[in-house]
Parts: C-alpha cells; structure tokens; sequence
C-alpha cells in the first residue's frame, strides 16, 4: 500500500512539473514568435503574440527562476512595438512628462538645437536652431 501511495505521489509531482515545463515552452515559443514578427515588420501579429505570452507569462511567475524576468521581457517587447509602430502617447503618455529638470545645457538640447526655455510651454513650441557663430579668421 505503501508503494502505491508513493507512486501516486510521484505521479501526480512529476505531472505538475510537466504541466510547467510545458506551459514555460508555451511562453518561450510565444515571445520568440513575437521577436521574429516585429523583426519582419508584422506589427499586429506580433502585438497578439505578446498578449498570448501575457496569458502564460502570469502563471510561470510560480516557476522559479522564470515568472519576474519574463514578464519584464514582455513588457520591453512591448514596448518596442509601440515604438515602432509609433505610438508614442502610450509609450510615454503626455501627461507623465516631467520638464522641471530639462535645462539648455543639457545632453537633450545639446549641438544644433537648443531649449527657448526649460518650461512646458517653452518645449512645445518647438526647439530653435541656433544661430551659427562667425569665424574669426
């Protein structure tokens, strides 16, 4: 009787850690589909790729060493594709944008571009170019 409870034991472990394993190869098969389809500029099919690796990528968060870096790759895939697409105001929405510390002398408004001023206001009504210097000969 013993060894029969053991192996129903074993049985039912060894189905459990299958049925992860398999639905890890699921999530894994879905990102790689959705990296070839953005690579080939299929933007949609890569957009319902990702969102069936989402379906997957909840329930391997119970898989050691998976769920977390997973679902952080998702959402950096995501991201990409909204940026490739060209769907900026869902990439970064307006209303996020912080321009209290964006100051002329920074790295953004560096070479031929510069800032009429650190504000909003300033940013959205566009960056002047800078008047060339004259050579002193």
């Amino acid at each position: 009787m013993r060894t029969f409870i053991a192996l129903v034991l074993v049985t039912i472990v060894l189905g459990l850690f299958g049925a992860a394993a398999l639905g890890v190869a699921r999530l894994e098969g879905h990102i790689a589909d959705a990296q070839e389809q953005l690579a080939t500029l299929q933007y949609d099919a890569a957009k319902d790729s990702l969102a069936e690796a989402t379906k997957y990528a909840d329930h391997s968060r119970w898989v050691p060493f998976l769920g977390r870096d997973e679902r952080q790759e998702i959402r950096a895939r995501n991201a990409a594709l909204q940026y490739w697409k060209k769907d900026y105001d869902t990439l970064v929405p307006a209303t996020e944008a912080r321009w209290d510390n964006v100051s002329c002398g920074s790295a953004r408004c560096s070479s031929m571009y510069a800032c009429s001023r650190s504000t909003p206001a300033g940013v959205k009504a566009g960056l002047t170019r800078r008047p060339r210097r004259a050579r002193v000969e």
